[in-house]
């Protein structure tokens, strides 16, 4: 059997560069959305947003393994500091990704409804 104990200072590079890259793709994801906004480009606005949804449900909110834990709550119990926070955040995000993409089909509904959008 392999050993799978990792030296401190490995961990902290592979944490480190595990940040970084959740970073990157938090950033990603909001520059779209604000140059879809921008653009007024709706039906790219909520492919986006759904894709990044699925990414969070697929990859880091899926149970791996017999424990039934997901991918977010390891990597929770590996990092040190927030108690927790990643999983909590990443189930949060899901939640929101969710009403907005409601609230952005509801606004088209109602333009199909009644032809224009006024102001108030």
């Amino acid at each position: 059997m392999p050993n799978l104990k990792i030296k401190s200072k490995e961990f902290k590079r592979i944490d480190q560069f595990l940040q970084n890259e959740i970073g990157y793709l938090n950033a990603t994801v909001q520059i779209s959305l604000i140059a879809y906004s921008a653009l007024g480009e709706e039906q790219s606005l909520l492919a986006a947003l759904s894709n990044y949804r699925s990414f969070i449900n697929q990859v880091l909110l899926k149970e791996v393994g017999e424990s039934q834990h997901t991918v977010a709550w390891k990597i929770d119990n590996v990092h040190p500091g927030n108690d927790g926070q990643f999983n909590k955040i990443a189930t949060g995000i899901t939640t929101q990704i969710e009403a907005l993409i409601n609230n952005v089909q509801g606004i088209e509904a109602e333009v199909a409804d009644n032809g224009k959008i006024e102001n108030v």
